[in-house]
């Protein structure tokens, strides 16, 4: 995947400074009475692409320069790109160790102006892009196109691997756009989970339109070659139906690959404001259910609800939050929602076309983030809320309980944060105490092991994992996790476990489950990762996948397996090559468990030129310890005690 994705909650805390749905753009116009006259003149289009990791291991950068340059743009269409960020780039017109400023003119890349080396993640340097461009190409319209990573609102935009520590939060985006003095007619992302009301937010003084997507961009990114020769053919496109040519044409390319997810959509940002006041409302009523002390329905929903970039980002679906809450009506929400949102279109179910931030599990970042959304007066609608819904959550955070195996989770220090309000968590005493989910033992029903669980017990739990041990004769093996759980007749969490495991090429593997989506049959998916080296050199994470037209299983993929980017996290997927060599990873454990470090696990794997294959095969008479960790609406974790199991029998 293209997956430009970048940041998450890390790089968040080191801020520290300021199937598809479609609505008829015309028909929004008509509610509205907005949008920007058109002239009849030249159109410019900026492109500002950070090669990056991108292009370094997977020419990314380059196959979308190739598309810009196959379109027929006519005499009226200006094409401007500036380059950078990439310690080596495919098309030998870009040179790596410098930025350059090209023109596109007779389906050529025309090098017009070499500016050195600086990051690409800097303010001053996208501001410079666009005046330079803006003085040179003048023409009646402006588009512009950002190309990389993307984090949303808590990783921002743009990795520049000789730059590992910039990167360009929306306050700078903001910034480098009122310093560039360009109105734009379209901005868009063609990076990961931009689409947020936030980044709309903060774009409405200085663009009409914003196209992004809510979830991750695939690897090959947006197709360019058909709209841009669209926009040739007819300059005077207005920046809404430009965006309605790339999404449609972003949709076809990957509806026509038929193995990846995507979501791309239109915003109009001139009625932007609207939905801000709506949300603001509708935050403060869910205010009025924090007072009523209605917590588990607020953070159940807040678990729940449709997230993005595998929920490492506090990113979640606008809409699909407001009606898991059934005691609030989101109908006037859901108005303006459908009037911003003009083009939508996705084969990821509860996905409405805008996301929105709602700190959750990383309460470390939300102060860092709150900085940098209120510099450009996004937090003065509903601020108050999140400062109280954090708190309320905080104070009933403890950390982990058991833990065999897993690592233990201390509770949040609340002390630095100055946010976090006290006495709202004294108020809150005695809800604590109604609402604790007690840690409790597997108890033996006779033909298998369960969890006592009550109702109430099942309505403060938010994610079930079970987890998988195998005894290799000299301690434990970890074989991961799985997300599947199945309740008894009374209502009880059962230990259940087939004894068939994810192989690659016919091996076992330790695989651990991430994402899942049931709500549509018709477009479910599930997957989760296996730790590798590549090739000798390279930490990284196989994604396995499993969906509605792969029921089998298929690889999509491998991600960076650390924390790397500088702060930045490598969230994109690129693709295997033939011949590469892959060596899977697990963790051990003593028999007393303590952890003992990573091994190599099994045979070494070569991808051959059909890829991997995914199967599942029996453990055969192998000794497992199998375990479950519940979380709750608190993010507290509740580890069992491991139950041994061995040729399908159990014991204590």
């Amino acid at each position: 995947m293209k997956n430009k994705g970048i940041g998450a909650l890390a790089m968040a805390a080191a801020i520290g400074l300021g199937a598809g749905v479609m609505s008829s753009a015309s028909a929004a116009y008509a509610d509205t009475g907005e949008g920007k006259t058109v002239d009849n003149g030249e159109v410019t289009v900026f492109v500002y692409m950070i090669g990056s990791d991108l292009e370094t291991d997977g020419g990314n950068a380059s196959l979308d320069l190739k598309e810009m340059l196959a379109a027929d743009l006519g005499e009226q269409v200006n094409l401007v790109i500036q380059t950078g960020g990439a310690m080596d780039w495919e098309m030998e017109e870009v040179r790596e160790g410098t930025c350059q400023r090209f023109e596109v003119v007779d389906h050529e890349l025309k090098e017009v102006e070499d500016i050195g080396l600086q990051s690409m993640a800097k303010i001053q340097t996208l501001a410079s892009f666009l005046t330079w461009g803006a003085e040179a190409y003048p023409a009646d319209r402006y588009e512009l196109i950002f190309w990389d990573h993307g984090g949303g609102v808590t990783g921002g935009f743009g990795y520049d691997e000789y730059f590992e520590d910039d990167w360009l939060t929306l306050s700078d985006i903001g910034d480098a756009l009122k310093l560039s003095g360009v109105e734009f007619d379209m901005v868009g992302f063609d990076a990961c989970l931009m689409s947020t009301i936030e980044v709309a937010y903060m774009l409405k003084p200085y663009a009409e339109y914003l196209v992004a997507s809510e979830e991750y961009i695939p690897a090959e990114g947006w197709y360019y070659t058909d709209w841009l020769t669209d926009l040739g053919q007819n300059p005077q496109m207005e920046g809404d139906q430009i965006g309605v040519a790339i999404v449609d044409d972003y949709a076809a390319y990957y509806e026509a690959d038929g193995t990846w997810e995507y979501t791309l959509s239109v915003v109009d940002l001139n009625i932007i404001g609207r939905l801000y006041k709506a949300l603001s409302d509708y935050m403060e009523e869910t205010s009025d259910l924090l007072t009523q002390k209605q917590f588990t329905e607020i953070s159940s929903a807040r678990a729940q609800a449709k997230a993005f970039g595998d929920g490492d980002y506090e990113l979640i679906d606008l809409l699909d939050y407001a009606d898991r809450i059934e005691s609030l009506d989101d109908s006037k929400l859901q108005k303006q929602v459908d009037a911003c949102v003009i083009y939508n279109r996705s084969n990821i179910s509860n996905a409405c076309g805008l996301a929105m931030y709602y700190p959750y599990k990383y309460l470390d970042s939300y102060e860092y983030v709150w900085k940098d959304l209120s510099y450009f007066d996004y937090t003065d609608g509903y601020g108050e809320y999140f400062n109280q819904f954090a708190s309320v959550l905080a104070g009933g955070h403890t950390g982990t309980t058991g833990g065999y195996f897993q690592p233990q989770e201390e509770s949040w220090d609340t002390s630095l944060w100055s946010w976090i309000d006290e006495m709202l968590i004294s108020d809150y005493d005695e809800v604590y105490l109604a609402t604790n989910f007690e840690a409790r033992e597997m108890v033996d029903k006779g033909e298998y092991f369960a969890l006592p669980m009550t109702e109430e017990d099942w309505e403060l739990i938010t994610y079930i994992e079970q987890w998988v041990m195998l005894d290799d004769g000299e301690g434990y093996v970890d074989l991961g996790c799985d997300n599947y759980y199945e309740v008894d007749e009374d209502g009880d969490l059962m230990l259940d476990f087939d004894y068939y495991w994810v192989a690659l090429d016919g091996m076992i593997v330790p695989f651990y489950a991430e994402v899942e989506d049931y709500s549509d049959e018709e477009t479910w998916y599930t997957y989760g990762y296996v730790p590798a080296e590549l090739n000798e050199s390279e930490d990284i994470e196989i994604i396995v996948r499993w969906d509605a037209q792969h029921e089998d299983g298929y690889v999509s993929g491998w991600r960076y397996a650390y924390e790397g980017l500088g702060q930045a996290a490598a969230k994109g997927l690129f693709q295997f090559k033939t011949g590469d060599q892959l060596d899977i990873i697990c963790d051990f454990y003593t028999y007393d468990g303590a952890y003992d470090g990573e091994y190599y696990w099994g045979d070494t794997l070569y991808v051959g030129p059909e890829g991997l294959a995914v199967s599942y095969e029996d453990l055969g008479e192998e000794t497992t310890l199998i375990n479950y960790m519940l979380e709750d609406i608190y993010c507290n974790q509740y580890v069992t005690d491991p139950i041994e199991l061995s040729f399908g029998e159990y014991w204590d």
